[in-house]
């Protein structure tokens, strides 16, 4: 496994594949682009939603790499030109051990205290529906 530290950045790419042996085109196109590859998943035989390339069953595939962000686009325009890569999706991979850093948690913190406060207003101004029960009552009270 390479040393992570070293690499600019790290992304992480999800294709969608005709066949399993394209699973190996899409390591060589990365490596070719001047990627280290970090992590490979098994290939995940899926049921496509809706057809594409008359195609009703793909094989899903993806990978965790380390590429210098200027090699991206040419990355990226290459996948796609390859006929037997169907789908591909690019992503800057989240951090290393896969939890939020402080900045994030406590955005989502604020987030959470700031719908909770919104959800009490809102209960505030609405009061509780009445029963039809209630409502005739009330007419009855009006009407004397």
């Amino acid at each position: 496994m390479a040393d992570v530290s070293i690499l600019p950045n790290n992304y992480e790419i999800t294709c969608i594949l005709k066949d399993e042996e394209d699973s190996k085109e899409v390591g060589r196109i990365l490596k070719k682009n001047k990627a280290v590859i970090l992590d490979e998943r098994p290939l995940v035989k899926v049921q496509l939603a809706y057809s594409i390339q008359k195609l009703n069953q793909a094989y899903l595939g993806y990978f965790l790499f380390g590429l210098d962000p200027e090699f991206v686009p040419a990355l990226s325009a290459e996948l796609g030109l390859e006929k037997n890569i169907v789908r591909h999706l690019i992503n800057k991979a989240s951090s290393r051990d896969g939890r939020a850093s402080d900045k994030k948690r406590r955005s989502t913190f604020e987030r959470e205290r700031v719908g909770a406060r919104a959800l009490k207003e809102t209960e505030k101004m609405f009061e509780p529906v009445l029963t039809n029960e209630a409502i005739q009552e009330k007419i009855e009270e009006i009407l004397k």
